[in-house]
């Protein structure tokens, strides 16, 4: 499905962070070592920092995709003097909604489905 491979392309984008996140981890063990204090809490505040540092990266490329397909939208009714505004408009729309849902932190999937489901329906917008 379409939703499943644009979500598989996001995932190249943590690559760096990913990498980052285990040389922080692995001098946060280090120390641990060195130290030999318990960490359990301070391991799970990097983890779970590490999880909303990734859930961010993830929705800003979701987001500046679905920003991007509305570019197209918005050229295709510039470029189209006998288009109407109203597919353009039904997917600003659209974009607004989805861009709202992953921000809030819905399912992505879901909210990538729905966003190409309603892109979808533009045709029915024309007639």
């Amino acid at each position: 499905m379409v939703a499943d491979e644009l979500l598989e392309l996001t995932e190249g984008v943590l690559g760096p962070i990913a990498e980052r996140h285990a040389e922080e981890m692995a001098a946060f063990e280090a120390t641990v070592e060195l130290t030999g204090s318990g960490a359990q809490g301070r391991r799970k505040a990097i983890e779970e920092r590490h999880r909303r540092e990734a859930r961010r990266l993830r929705t800003d490329e979701l987001v500046s995709g679905a920003l991007s397909l509305l570019g197209s939208f918005r050229s295709a009714a510039v470029d189209d003097p006998g288009a109407s505004d109203a597919a353009y408009v039904h997917a600003a729309a659209a974009v607004q909604r989805f861009t709202d849902a992953v921000r809030a932190n819905a399912g992505e999937q879901l909210a990538l489905r729905a966003l190409l489901v309603d892109l979808d329906t533009r045709d029915e917008v024309r007639r």
